[in-house]
């Protein structure tokens, strides 16, 4: 059975994100080596390690990832790297981008991609942030198509009190429903040697 939640459009950008993530956020502080260790992702469903590298490219004005997955299973498991994903920026708006999966899965479509929190451990400035909270949603006439959240942390085991603060984010955006019923599903795999 479809619930009418499930026909809605997407919330509204003022509603999933803070005042304080869309004026404090600092992209420069997004750079480096993150590991995907919770998702909604359909694209993404059947991997099971994701890690990324995230540099600011001036030139193309993007966060841009290069990242590195595991999918499949058995003899159908697969790592392909450099998966490259650019993060456009949107002038004139601080913490949300132009998303658009360059290769090779999906060429050039396009996602705004919605940080709605992120965090550092005190007195580490040296590694920009710990970890971050981004978030996709797409709508057709009116009516939600595709919703995903991508949480990347700069360790493959993030401490519980990490967690705890990606839940709070989570929640205080409107969207806890999604962690509640087990939609964002931790990535299973240790993937340090990607």
């Amino acid at each position: 059975m479809i619930s009418s939640e499930q026909h809605q459009g997407c919330p509204p950008l003022e509603q999933v994100q803070s005042p304080r993530v869309a004026s404090e956020y600092n992209v420069s502080l997004s750079q480096g080596r993150f590991y995907e260790v919770y998702y909604h992702d359909i694209v993404e469903r059947a991997c099971t390690c994701l890690s990324k590298d995230r540099h600011i490219d001036h030139e193309s004005k993007s966060l841009r990832d290069s990242d590195r997955m595991l999918c499949g299973g058995g003899q159908a498991q697969s790592l392909w790297f450099n998966i490259t994903e650019e993060n456009y920026f949107i002038p004139g708006k601080n913490a949300q981008f132009d998303l658009v999966m360059e290769c090779p899965i999906m060429n050039k479509i396009h996602f705004r991609n919605i940080v709605l929190g992120m965090g550092r451990n005190d007195g580490d400035d040296s590694r920009g942030y710990t970890w971050t909270v981004e978030y996709q949603c797409i709508e057709k006439l009116g009516v939600r198509v595709y919703v995903g959240f991508n949480i990347y942390h700069r360790d493959w085991n993030p401490p519980a009190a990490d967690v705890e603060a990606i839940v709070g984010v989570i929640r205080q955006a409107g969207l806890g429903r999604y962690w509640d019923n087990g939609c964002i599903k931790p990535i299973s795999r240790n993937c340090d040697w990607v």
